[in-house]
């Protein structure tokens, strides 16, 4: 059994800007002003058009 976990690591200003509005995102902090996010369906069709093209 395997688990793949996709997120986002950045700036945390940057990610709970990007973030806000996205009923389903959210935001953890780690360290040194970064944050990391769970990339979710919800969230990436959030960001995204929903394609995954060029990924």
């Amino acid at each position: 059994m395997g688990y793949e976990l996709r997120a986002v690591i950045a700036g945390d200003e940057l990610l709970r800007d990007a973030s806000r509005g996205v009923a389903g995102a959210r935001v953890a902090p780690l360290r040194q002003g970064l944050s990391l996010m769970p990339m979710t369906d919800e969230v990436f069709d959030a960001v995204t058009d929903g394609s995954t093209a060029g990924a």
